[in-house]
């Protein structure tokens, strides 16, 4: 029963190696072709079902060799893909916040006049020197946000 054939004399056993592995291994329990009914009845049988298995496959309705036959194969994984982006867009809508709307321009801050100047336009105050250097200053830190301020 064991197809394990060792020398004579040694029983495989070599002092030399920590492991002792047989000196000669026989594989003709591996060769197919040894019982030659068994190995043609498994040849066959993998034959018979390559054939059934290539006969439904030709049942099945072949796509056209046509631009439209093409085109009608990949439809269904098209419009799978598609529905998928749908369904990623209307999530995306949906949980992520839309950031608040800035608060429109007047048309004096639009044309670049200082708001300061605009409120004592609509009043008889009279500022002082300070007042306008602060209210110009202002102005051109105002101006620099201008362009985030439009997005």
């Amino acid at each position: 029963m064991n197809d394990i054939t060792l020398p004579p004399g040694d029983g495989g056993h070599d002092e030399s190696n920590l492991v002792s592995f047989p000196s000669r291994v026989s594989l003709s329990r591996l060769d197919p072709q040894q019982q030659a009914s068994r190995f043609e009845g498994t040849v066959r049988s993998i034959v018979a079902e390559v054939v059934e298995e290539r006969a439904r496959r030709r049942g099945r309705a072949a796509p056209d060799s046509s631009l439209l036959g093409a085109l009608g194969a990949w439809s269904r994984p098209a419009l799978a893909a598609a529905s998928l982006v749908v369904v990623a867009a209307g999530l995306t809508l949906v949980f992520v916040p839309v950031p608040a709307a800035a608060a429109p321009l007047s048309l004096a801050e639009a044309v670049g006049i200082p708001a300061p100047l605009v409120e004592w336009a609509g009043t008889r105050y009279s500022p002082g020197a300070a007042e306008w250097v602060d209210a110009f200053q202002a102005d051109v830190r105002v101006a620099a946000d201008a362009p985030s301020r439009l997005k």
